[in-house]
This record gives structure tokens, C-alpha cells and sequence, in this order.
């Protein structure tokens, strides 16, 4: 067993005893008492949709005449990507004198996501890498930059990146002439 994962999905294997028909399986999350959570004569289970936190492990042959005692317990810390953020506003402001493109810059807002380090944004139409930071909105202090027709966004943590917002959110284009 992994001694930390970042899907909530892992396998816990032993190896068998040769008096055993079944084993039983325990979980302690955290801590707390230890919970049944799979019992047969296998030799591994797969533990599924574990959110973050510290899961202990133990397992116990059993046979007709009894169980045995559980073997040494084992731990995995469990480290969940952020969810998914969702893009909000964006906006492509072109301004313009005498017909000609003088300016052109973007505001891209999404929503915040709990144990996010930092937030990736990207280009939906070329796959480019827009911005990669803390804040859940940017604006252009330059011409063009940040600017997309379509965005997408995802944030990252400790465990992972969340996917990537979907589907493409797209910018709302504004001209603006200045003469």
C-alpha cells in the first residue's frame, strides 16, 4: 500500500495465512475506532472514494475455528486534488484609433477553490499557459496579455491539479475606438 495517494482509490494487499478461509479488513480514519470494511477470502481489496485524511489498515485471518489477531496496521494519507474552478467572467477589450488596433486587453474572473496553491489558466483555443498563480482573477497591464478567445481553468494543491474547467468559457469581445 502507497504511503499517501491523491485519488481516493488505492489497493490494501496482505499476505495470506495458511490456515485462513476469509479475512476481514479494518479501517480506522483519523484515528477513530476500527470499522469492517471488507471481508473474504481474497488477498487484497480496493478502498474507493476516500476523502483527505490519515486511513489506517489492519487485517485478521480467519477460519471456522476463530480469528486470529490483526497484523500490524498501515497508513495512508489521502491528499485530494482542489475541485474544479469555474471561469466566471472574461472579458477581450479591443480599443481601436483610425480603424487600427491600438490596445487590447483581458479580465478573466473565476471562483476560488479551497486548498488551492495556485490557479492555471489557459487558452482553450491553443493550449497555451495564460497565467499560473494565487489569484482567482487577473486582468491585462500589457497589450494582449492573458487574452483568449476561450478559456479554461484548473486548480492545484498539495495533491494534484483539479481538471480542467469544461466546457471552454468564452470571452465576451468589445471594440472600443478612442478618436
Amino acid at each position: 500500500m502507497p504511503a499517501s495517494g491523491d485519488t481516493g482509490r488505492f489497493g490494501v494487499g496482505w499476505t495470506g495465512v495458511a490456515t485462513a478461509t476469509v479475512y476481514q479488513l479494518e479501517e480506522s480514519r483519523e484515528g477513530a475506532a476500527w470499522t469492517l470494511i471488507h471481508q473474504d477470502g481474497s488477498g487484497g481489496a480496493t478502498v474507493w472514494n476516500r476523502g483527505d485524511g490519515r486511513y489506517g489498515y489492519r487485517v485478521r485471518g480467519c477460519n471456522p475455528a476463530g480469528c486470529g489477531p490483526y497484523g500490524d496496521a498501515q497508513f495512508i494519507t489521502v491528499d485530494l486534488p482542489p475541485s474544479t474552478p469555474t471561469i466566471t467572467f472574461a472579458d477581450l477589450l479591443r480599443q481601436t484609433l483610425n480603424g487600427r488596433l491600438v490596445n487590447q486587453t483581458c479580465t478573466i474572473k473565476w471562483t476560488a477553490a479551497a486548498k488551492t496553491t495556485n490557479y492555471e489558466l489557459q487558452s482553450s483555443d491553443t493550449g497555451a499557459l495564460l497565467y499560473r498563480g494565487p489569484l482567482n482573477q487577473i486582468a491585462s497591464r500589457s497589450k494582449s496579455e492573458y487574452c483568449a478567445s476561450n478559456y479554461a481553468v484548473r486548480a492545484c494543491g498539495s495533491g494534484g491539479c483539479s481538471t480542467w474547467s469544461s466546457p471552454p468559457f468564452p470571452a465576451t469581445q468589445r471594440t472600443e475606438p478612442m478618436d
